[in-house]
């Protein structure tokens, strides 16, 4: 009997303990402050454990919350941080469970007190035989360059993969972020209205990885500045996150000659990256969470290319990053028209918009996004995630956000804010519109979208030659009087005027021979200046016949 009673006690306290360790609260009830705080990662495979450095501050468990997404779940921790019982910040670790296991970490200290002070994230990897790192800095250096609208971006890129072969001649990965800090700034509208960003203080890189008999440790050191923001993220894998290491080079080579557009700081409520100087409030180095860098279009193109599973893993935290950004709306299958959170003063000066407004080309991009990864993947609720934009489109019209140029044809105006002015039309925007209308148009048969792009398509034509300037560029955009202003992006309205004549053979449309006439314009100014083509549009020009004018 007295051994019965004993077993059963034993019983009781493995369950207790087991309870705990679920919680993320390992030898720590709710309310008693310590100085680490240890949460079990979702695949069972490890623990993370975050610690303040600080011999005075106190970390208090204070709620667990689980967010489903499409094909991810958040389980997120909140804490307190004291220090002697007056609180001075939050600390939020999110495990972002994919649906094949692998889980982002991110860890995001709030401080809003005067004092600065630095933390530690570890993690364990148990009954490891070796491990091997594997830096993105061995494969070239980021060269920053001043941008007349960005100015000089200041981030860069992750640290890199380390791979530990097991025991069991199984490999765990781990993608390693660098931490970022940053201060979060807001400006209030009369109307209600804000306009959000964060200005960035540092992206720093301190990590160690160790090892002890069976054990190897990854630790990443965070600093938090006073009334700031710090945040770092890991994607843990019990996989190898790259088969081929020809993907790895490929991959890591061209995040570092991209640096300014492949994302690198990520965090559980999406990613952020340099926004032009020209925002409200104010900050030459502003970041925010811009949508077109927030969908994931570019791994889900890697992914296509190679089925690596970080490009996969990548797609997946863009869509939970999508639902974050709308409240869940995504994962409901009520794929919302998305709204930019920062205020462009270029705009609000000349039309009075301020944050939150509707960006066309940015929803465009996200649409697509959601409807191929939808496709791809088979995830019904993305499926038909353009039509909702698509019906935004076909609307404008009817509630005369557009530029009547003929009878035949009109633009839609790149933005959208209820009470502000009709804005401008830029020709990379209408030609992006026109081919995603088209594209909605052959998934779903309705004629709405194929006679809204065949209105755009007539507008475009029918105002050439004006689009071209004396220098045999083309004019950025055109405002509502039918004044042209602004210079071009290098590539960006050519790739659309190429695309747009590859979709047109696609769905048997006549190719528009006016849209040659500006593609040839564009690659003899192109060549003028002497400004080198990208390998996948000099494949498109080469495609289309116009090699002659690229030497």
């Amino acid at each position: 009997m007295k051994k019965k009673v004993i077993l059963i006690f034993i019983v009781l306290i493995l369950l207790i303990l087991l309870v705990s360790i679920y919680f993320g609260n390992i030898g720590q009830k709710a309310g008693d402050p310590t100085s680490s705080v240890e949460v079990n990662v979702p695949n069972g495979t490890s623990s993370v454990k975050i610690s303040s450095n600080e011999t005075d501050l106190g970390i208090t468990y204070n709620k667990k919350t689980e967010i489903p997404h499409i094909q991810s779940t958040d389980h997120q921790y909140v804490y307190d941080v004291s220090n002697q019982n007056q609180s001075i910040g939050k600390l939020k670790v999110t495990l972002r469970e994919l649906d094949n296991g692998d889980v982002f970490i991110f860890t995001k200290f709030i401080n809003t007190s005067k004092r600065e002070f630095t933390a530690s994230v570890q993690l364990p990897f148990t009954d490891t035989l070796s491990h091997h790192e594997i830096r993105y800095d061995e494969y070239g250096e980021v060269k920053r360059e001043h941008n007349n609208t960005f100015g000089t971006d200041p981030s860069s890129h992750p640290i890199g993969l380390l791979e530990v072969q097991k025991n069991d001649k199984s490999t765990q990965t781990a993608m390693i972020s660098k931490n970022y800090t940053s201060y979060n700034r807001e400006k209030d509208y009369p109307n209600g209205q804000k306009s959000t960003v964060r200005e960035f203080i540092e992206e720093r890189e301190s990590y160690k990885i160790s090892d002890s008999k069976n054990e190897t440790f990854l630790t990443t050191d965070m600093k938090v500045p006073a009334h700031a923001i710090s945040e770092s993220w890991i994607l843990l894998s019990n996989e190898k996150l790259f088969q081929d290491r020809k993907n790895i080079e490929q991959w890591f080579t061209r995040s570092i000659q991209e640096y300014t557009t492949i994302n690198k700081w990520l965090t559980a409520d999406g990613a952020y990256s340099k926004l032009p100087w020209s925002v409200e409030p104010g900050y030459k180095l502003a970041f925010g969470r811009n949508l077109g860098n927030i969908q994931g279009s570019k791994y889900l193109d890697e992914y296509k290319k190679t089925n690596e599973r970080y490009f996969y893993d990548l797609v997946i935290n863009s869509v939970a990053d999508l639902d974050v950004f709308t409240d869940g709306a995504v994962t409901a299958g009520n794929v919302p028209v998305f709204k930019t959170e920062y205020t462009s003063t270029w705009l609000k000066n000349a039309y009075g918009t301020t944050a939150p407004y509707i960006d066309t080309r940015h929803n465009e991009n996200v649409a697509l996004f959601l409807k191929n990864t939808g496709e791809l993947f088979k995830i019904p609720q993305l499926a038909s995630a353009n039509q909702k934009y698509a019906d935004f489109l076909v609307e404008q019209k009817k509630i005369g956000n557009v530029i009547k140029i003929n009878d035949s044809g009109y633009l839609i105006a790149d933005y959208y804010a209820k009470g502000s002015k009709k804005t401008h039309v830029s020709l990379n925007h209408a030609l992006g519109e026109m081919r995603f209308l088209i594209e909605t148009y052959k998934q779903t048969n309705d004629k709405r979208y194929y006679d809204t792009a065949m209105e755009i398509k007539h507008a475009v034509e029918d105002l050439y030659p004006d689009w071209m300037r004396e220098d045999g560029d083309i004019w950025y955009q055109i405002n509502g009087e039918k004044v042209f202003n602004g210079r071009d992006y290098p590539w960006l309205t050519l790739v659309d005027l190429l695309l747009s004549q590859e979709l047109f053979e696609e769905v048997n449309i006549e190719r528009s021979g006016i849209f040659d006439l500006m593609i040839e314009s564009k690659l003899k100014y192109l060549d003028s200046i002497e400004q080198p083509l990208r390998e996948d549009i000099l494949e498109l020009v080469q495609k289309q016949g116009f090699g002659e004018f690229v030497k």
